[in-house]
């Protein structure tokens, strides 16, 4: 199990796709002891509500393809040369597509809410277009049972982010809506993640749920990285292109 398996697919959920990605990083037991494979095709999938009590859905292993390309459409896993995996490639890791089904699925319970509108939440249902109105703060509460919220990323440090990577506290990012210094190379409004720190560069790697071998970033030809699915930043440039930090920074 890695960060480095999800890949976004065709909905705009970079936020869930980040927590995934965050908690895959700092604590992948915790992800994994999510589901307890029933024998019979089926997983139950445990969540946490937001009194941090746990919840269970039932998914099976079935997952939504495209009947053309044969290609999973939602959370999905591409190869090393950038062309997407068959659904039933063995090589595929599928934990996050599941996760991905299964929290569709709780989303019926009501536990979470969609955006405020007309001073109203709005209620969310078991489709997979619902995710991309989830929240990241509500998915990393979920998952997890952490309760974590959004600063400007004006209050950042060094040393704050380095004690993150140290002690594996899972750290998001919400890049700018606007384009910026970097923006040839960041997704704008996407949710990235934290994964790792260069001393040799004093730079901090946010992945972001595009996937490293997304339609953006083949890594055959450097040139052509508009997108990568990783990118090496100093704390300078992370306040200069992004928005807002999610976690204990």
């Amino acid at each position: 199990m890695s960060y480095q398996d999800i890949n976004q697919g065709q909905l705009s959920n970079s936020p869930f796709l980040a927590a995934l990605a965050a908690l895959a990083v700092t604590s992948p037991n915790n992800v994994r002891s999510l589901f307890l494979d029933n024998g019979d095709g089926t997983f139950t999938v445990r969540f946490f509500k937001p009194d941090r009590t746990a919840d269970y859905v039932t998914i099976d292993r079935f997952l939504p393809i495209d009947p053309e390309s044969d290609l999973l459409i939602y959370a999905r896993q591409y190869s090393t040369v950038g062309n997407g995996r068959a659904f039933d490639d063995p090589a595929n890791e599928l934990w996050a597509a599941l996760l991905e089904k299964a929290f569709t699925q709780w989303l019926a319970s009501g536990w979470v809410s969609g955006p405020v509108v007309d001073l109203k939440p709005i209620g969310l249902s078991n489709r997979y277009r619902d995710l991309a109105i989830v929240r990241y703060e509500d998915a990393l509460n979920a998952l997890s049972g952490r309760s974590v919220s959004a600063k400007p990323v004006t209050t950042l440090s060094q040393s704050a982010l380095l004690n993150a990577v140290r002690t594996s506290s899972p750290v998001s990012f919400v890049s700018k809506v606007y384009s910026t210094t970097l923006g040839a190379e960041i997704v704008s409004s996407q949710t990235y993640t934290l994964v790792g720190y260069d001393t040799l560069s004093s730079t901090f790697t946010l992945f972001n749920p595009w996937g490293l071998f997304n339609q953006y970033s083949d890594l055959a030809d450097p040139k052509s990285n508009r997108k990568p699915g990783e990118i090496s930043l100093s704390v300078d440039q992370i306040i200069e292109n992004f928005d807002a930090v999610y976690g204990r920074v």
